[in-house]
């Protein structure tokens, strides 16, 4: 008996230009390519991907391994020695007395393609406000040196994102709030 399998992403073209819409949500994106061939390409990539999870991450590091070899190796370990040695010299010791804390041990030997939010997550749980400006600083600089993919820790680092009102805009709405009282 032989099974049929729906394919979970479609392909159209509109104006031109390839487009893919997911069968289950129903979310449309566009490919940015005119060229058939590719296209095709992309969609039976997506499909491939939702058919056999499990051999995503393993596809995903060949193709990486491919680009840069060091890319799949590499370990937080190198962007912590990397971070220490920048700056001025009398801010190494602080970093390395960082760096050397619980919070950063978690992370420091696993390989920066294998790293996941959860990781940072337990590292901004077990830390404190400078743990969580130094991961910042380490994402940030894994990041500008081209060893990470993309982004994987909020811009603001963890911070709270409702800011605290500066005193000017303190005294703006108490001035608001006054005159209407007066009237």
């Amino acid at each position: 008996m032989q099974v049929l399998t729906k394919h979970r992403y479609c392909l159209y073209q509109r104006a031109g230009v390839f487009y893919v819409e997911d069968s289950l949500t129903g979310r449309q994106e566009s490919l940015a390519t005119t060229n058939r061939q590719e296209a095709e390409s992309l969609r039976a990539t997506r499909n491939q991907a939702v058919a056999h999870p499990h051999a995503n991450l393993a596809i995903g590091k060949a193709y990486l391994s491919a680009h840069d070899p060091q890319l799949v190796r590499r370990t937080w370990r190198a962007v912590i020695d990397d971070f220490v040695q920048r700056g001025q010299e009398h801010t190494h010791e602080r970093k390395q007395r960082a760096m050397r804390s619980a919070p950063f041990r978690l992370i420091a030997d696993k390989k920066l393609v294998d790293t996941t939010a959860d990781d940072f997550r337990q590292v901004v749980a077990m830390g404190g406000s400078s743990t969580n400006l130094f991961l910042c600083c380490l994402h940030n600089l894994a990041l500008g040196m081209g060893w990470l993919t993309g982004r994987s820790f909020r811009r603001n680092c963890g911070q709270s994102q409702s800011p605290v009102p500066s005193a000017a805009s303190r005294t703006q709405n108490t001035r608001c709030s006054s005159a209407q009282n007066t009237m």
